[in-house]
């Protein structure tokens, strides 16, 4: 099905501003083209690995799912059947999320604006939450853990996402950056091939190793999750991709960490 005219407006300009304004990429138009799909692609790929390596039911389940962007993650997993909360402080991306609700018929959906620093949610509320390349936008990762945790059922799963800022490979700028060296080396390299810079200022450079050491602070038992490259991963060869693959051989530093998290 395709969006109505307004929806698309609203995805366009959304998009628009981030990819082409905030991050100055020339193939903003292919990648607001590929947003438009997915509803098709991107969600049902994150309920996938839900459904593949967390032992939950979807159907029934309370989930929560923390940065709620445009809605992909809202989308699949109201379709199979769970209730969903979308937090997301973005206004107009909170729009466009109510007007997906509206397009799919969707039901037992609340969309919430608001921070995952400060949640407004019950201790004890929810069985599962997505959060999926969020927590590097947070102002606070270590609070968004905390609320996260809070708010989770005992015995309820968090499913978390995040790019290992230790690497050689900004996924947000989509070009290779020594994300470990300090912000103002990364901000030189940004400057000096004309990009904008100040998008980088509003990333939490959080790694795996930070992430370990919170987690063993708190009442859960964590899992990071190692699984094999894609396959398109093998079978490119550009320069992003070898460099990615190798920093990982050589250091055991992934592009993004998996974390699969259990409530005690």
């Amino acid at each position: 099905m395709e969006f109505s005219e307004k929806i698309q407006e609203k995805y366009e300009a959304y998009y628009k501003s981030y990819y082409d304004r905030e991050l100055g990429l020339k193939n903003w138009k292919k990648l607001i083209e590929f947003r438009l799909q997915e509803d098709t692609t991107f969600g049902p790929r994150v309920l996938n690995w839900v459904k593949d390596w967390i032992p939950v039911q979807i159907t029934g389940a309370n989930i929560l799912v923390v940065g709620g962007g445009t809605g992909a993650e809202t989308v699949a997993f109201s379709q199979e059947g769970a209730k969903v909360t979308a937090l997301e402080p973005s206004v107009d991306a909170c729009e466009i999320i109510r007007d997906k609700i509206e397009f799919y018929h969707l039901k037992d959906v609340q969309v919430v604006n608001g921070i995952a620093e400060k949640m407004t949610f019950k201790t004890d509320e929810f069985d599962l939450m997505v959060c999926f390349t969020v927590l590097e936008h947070t102002q606070n990762p270590e609070a968004c853990l905390e609320e996260m945790v809070r708010t989770l059922k005992p015995k309820g799963w968090l499913f978390l996402v995040t790019p290992d800022y230790r690497g050689v490979y900004e996924q947000h700028y989509k070009m290779l950056l020594p994300l470990f060296a300090p912000k103002w080396i990364t901000k030189w390299i940004l400057r000096s091939k004309g990009r904008p810079e100040e998008f980088l200022d509003t990333l939490q450079f959080v790694n795996a190793r930070q992430l370990r050491n919170k987690f063993q602070m708190l009442s859960v038992n964590a899992m990071q999750l190692f699984h094999p490259y894609p396959e398109n991963w093998i079978r490119q060869e550009t320069k992003e991709i070898k460099w990615m693959m190798r920093w990982s051989k050589w250091f055991g530093i992934q592009k993004d960490q998996f974390w699969l998290v259990q409530k005690k």
